[in-house]
């Protein structure tokens, strides 16, 4: 909830995806941003999220290609990410210092 504090999506619309379908990222879609510093900032903290959300790894991994030279356009996939953060909210990994260290995971695959 800081992280959407801080960055004025506490109060945004939800979105239930984190990319919009068939999305290709480059460097040179949009404008460079004039500023990068809330870039790296925001995608700081979604790189250390990550570590309880594994779900949105992938989007974190695919913005963070763009450090570098961030656009207008990775701005707003940040921003979209946040929002779907915003609707999942209470969907995380908890982890506990005396739990056991075992991992159980199932899978529905043919």
């Amino acid at each position: 909830m800081d992280l959407l504090h801080r960055t004025n999506i506490a109060h945004a619309k939800p979105t239930s995806t984190l990319l919009p379908p068939g999305c290709k990222l480059s460097l040179d879609m949009g404008a460079p941003l004039v500023d990068p510093t809330h870039y790296h900032a925001t995608l700081g903290s979604l790189q250390y999220l990550s570590l309880t959300r594994p779900d949105v790894c992938f989007a974190v991994n695919k913005l963070s290609q763009f450090m570098h030279q961030p656009t207008d356009v990775h701005w707003k996939l940040v921003k979209r990410l946040l929002c779907y953060l915003l609707g999942t909210i209470h969907h995380c990994l908890l982890l506990y210092r005396h739990s056991p260290c075992s991992v159980h995971a199932f899978s529905d695959a043919d």
